[in-house]
C-alpha cells in the first residue's frame, strides 16, 4: 500500500490491470498467512508489522533512485545498527552478546545481498510493479522452507502461489493502442 500510494503521489500512471493483479496477488499473500487454527490479535505486534511494511515501502521507493546499490546497503545497514542496538538493549528476553553479533552478521551478508540486487533493478521498475514483486517474497521464503528444511507443501502454498504469480502477470497486461 505504501509504494502504491507513493506511485500516485509522484504520478506514476497506475493502471487498473496493475490495481487488478495487485488485488489478486496479494490475496494471494492473505491465503498464505490464513491462519489455520484459532488466533489472538495481538496490536503490538501487528503495529511493528505493519510500521515495518511501509519501512519497507519507503526504503523501495527510495531505491529507484540507486546509483551505486552496494555502497547505498552498506550505508543503510550501518544507519540501522544504532537502531537495532536499542531492541537489543530493550529486549526483555535478552538475546546476548553472539545472537546480537550473528543477527548482525547474517543480516548484514544475507539480508544486504538481497539488498543489493533489489536496489540494482529497482531503478528499471514502475514503483507499483515493485511494489507487486515484493508481495512474491514471503511465498519465496515459504518455499525455500519447503525445498531446504523439510517443511509441508501444502494446499494454501499452492494456492497462494498461483494467486501472487497469476498478480503479477495480471499486472503486466498493457491497455490497447500501448
Amino acid at each position: 500500500f505504501t509504494m502504491f500510494g507513493l506511485a500516485a503521489l509522484t504520478s506514476e500512471e497506475i493502471t487498473l490491470w496493475r490495481i487488478l493483479g495487485a488485488i489478486i496477488s496479494f490475496s494471494g499473500v492473505c491465503v498464505l498467512f490464513l491462519p489455520t487454527e484459532t488466533f489472538e490479535i495481538k496490536i503490538n505486534e501487528m503495529l511493528i508489522m505493519i510500521l515495518a511494511a511501509a519501512g519497507w515501502g519507503v526504503y523501495s521507493f527510495l531505491g529507484k533512485n540507486a546509483k551505486e546499490p552496494l555502497l547505498e546497503t552498506t550505508q543503510n545497514l550501518i544507519w540501522a545498527i544504532p537502531f537495532v542496538s536499542i531492541f537489543f538493549i530493550l529486549s526483555p528476553d535478552g538475546i546476548g552478546v553472539k545472537g546480537f553479533i550473528l543477527a548482525i552478521l547474517s543480516g548484514a551478508i544475507t539480508s544486504g545481498l538481497g539488498y543489493v540486487v533489489w536496489y540494482s533493478i529497482l531503478p528499471f521498475l514502475k514503483t507499483s510493479f515493485a511494489a507487486i514483486l515484493q508481495l512474491s517474497v514471503p511465498l519465496m521464503a515459504a518455499i525455500a522452507g519447503v525445498l531446504f528444511f523439510s517443511e509441508e507443501m501444502t494446499m494454501e502454498l499452492v494456492f497462494a502461489t498461483i494467486l501472487v504469480i497469476l498478480g503479477t502477470f495480471v499486472s503486466l497486461i498493457k491497455r490497447q493502442g500501448k
